[in-house]
């Protein structure tokens, strides 16, 4: 039985950082840059309100004639935001979003959010979430740690009548699209028997220098022509008797590509005013919570984690920030050519581990041409098999580690025949407290963050904070390398 946690317990930064004086004094002026960056993004929030989202039609995008509309009525808000940054808008936009909710519900994000989610429920037991790599991390990230680890093997009783999960989009695998699509032609047997329908969520994808590269060397983009080859499937489908009367093709095929700029921040059509949102960072936007609500997973949890460490960035100073401090240890390495690695004891913290991989080989990838000097933003990925085996006692001063690990488990000990012992979590325990002791003692430089369980409030958490962190570089570095 999966154990549940409705109480907020923060996340924990705990420093283990050897180093010398230049080093640290270094560090207290990487902080400085970054603590003004954040008084900045606060003044920012101040001055002007985000822009006001408007009604989104039921289940589809606007038409063009509407969408010029809506382009009219925000004009005066969006003059109102034009100095809004990035950060300055995912700082604010969890707390507007539930704001939203609770000030006028009909209209809100989240109850289209929530009327999408139930249609997709109740008349499909499939869901492909097409995307670009970066678009699907975030997606798998959240759903790896909130949902079951053998999510698509239970029967849909077990998963709350919730549909099962798949992935596509990008892909050099020809052997990979084509297994997708097989699995969802009509040509398959099975799949002509289906009592349910099966539905399509493209996320998010706007264009970046990896995109542009991607479509100089083929021609396309990738996931655009996935794209084309899906939609054709998805409109011959066999549509189950039960479902004739109840559905279109549009209703189960929602591109958030063409969702209104001003409901969500899609990063699909950017104005002058609405800052373009790149897909690595959708974790509070339209297609990270529909995505997310889906799949059952608590969007309103979600969304309370992101705004508690928003509101602990804005009111923490930098001595006891740990957004600020976070990100400081990690440009002072990135700086100094330090090798890192990541340890996470947790199995389904992997995906949000590789999401955080990359969010910073996106980052190499925008810093590459423009600053040559720097050293690249890398992490070895180390699983928990490798977390038993590593020895921080033998660390240097050239490498550094993070360990990510978990205090309480979210699933208690199934009842065995024979009193056969199922509980693990001891053994992990002593691992963890035997590795963090010796962090603590060694001559060795790492940092621990500390997850009370891994569920919904825990991982919107780390997520906004990861996003705040990554914005934060991407604004000062330049500033901090100087």
């Amino acid at each position: 039985m999966k154990l549940r946690q409705n109480k907020l317990v923060p996340l924990r930064l705990r420093e283990h950082v050897a180093q010398d004086e230049r080093a640290q004094e270094r560090f207290e002026e990487i902080l400085e840059v970054l603590d003004s960056t954040r008084l900045d993004w606060a003044s920012q929030t101040s001055r002007s309100a985000l822009p006001a989202r408007s009604a989104q039609p039921t289940h589809s995008a606007q038409p063009a004639r509407s969408a010029q509309t809506s382009q009219a009525t925000r004009s005066s808000s969006d003059r109102q935001s034009s100095e809004l940054s990035l950060g300055a808008t995912l700082a604010h936009l969890p707390q507007q979003t539930l704001g939203e909710y609770t000030q006028a519900r009909e209209p809100s994000l989240l109850s289209h959010v929530f009327r999408i989610a139930a249609n997709y429920q109740s008349h499909t037991d499939r869901v492909i979430f097409l995307g670009d790599s970066q678009s699907q991390s975030v997606i798998k990230a959240i759903l790896h740690a909130c949902c079951d680890p053998y999510w698509n093997s239970w029967t849909r009783a077990e998963r709350g009548s919730k549909p099962r999960r798949f992935f596509a989009g990008e892909s050099w695998d020809n052997d990979t699209h084509q297994a997708i699509l097989e699995h969802f032609s009509d040509q398959r047997a099975t799949n002509r028997h289906e009592e349910f329908d099966w539905g399509v969520v493209r996320l998010t994808s706007p264009k970046n220098s990896r995109q542009e590269l991607r479509e100089e060397c083929l021609g396309t983009d990738p996931v655009d022509s996935f794209a084309t080859v899906l939609k054709k499937l998805h409109a011959a489908r066999h549509i189950p008797t039960a479902m004739l009367a109840t559905n279109t093709d549009e209703e189960l095929w929602i591109d958030c590509l063409a969702t209104d700029p001003s409901v969500g921040y899609s990063n699909a059509v950017a104005t002058e005013s609405t800052p373009v949102i790149p897909s690595s960072l959708i974790a509070s936007t339209f297609s990270g919570l529909l995505s997310a609500a889906i799949l059952g997973v608590n969007v309103m949890e979600l969304l309370a984690g992101a705004h508690f460490i928003s509101k602990q960035f804005f009111e923490l100073d930098k001595s006891s920030n740990p957004v600020l401090r976070w990100t400081a240890w990690q440009i002072l390495a990135q700086q100094s050519g330090i090798a890192r690695q990541l340890y996470f004891t947790n199995s389904t913290l992997e995906s949000s581990a590789r999401w955080l991989l990359d969010l910073n080989e996106n980052r190499n990838w925008s810093n590459a041409s423009n600053d040559e000097s720097t050293p690249p933003y890398t992490w070895a990925l180390c699983p928990p098999h490798r977390y038993h085996n590593s020895d921080v006692s033998q660390q240097n001063r050239n490498l550094w580690q993070c360990h990510l690990v978990v205090n309480s488990v979210r699933y208690d000990d199934l009842q065995v025949p024979d009193g056969c012992e199922s509980n693990y979590r001891d053994v992990l325990q002593r691992h963890i407290q035997q590795k963090t002791h010796k962090l603590g003692t060694s001559t060795a430089s790492g940092l621990i963050i500390e997850f009370p369980i891994v569920d919904e409030l825990a991982i919107g958490q780390w997520m906004q904070w990861m996003i705040l962190a990554d914005l934060l570089q991407a604004e000062t570095q330049t500033t901090a390398g100087k």
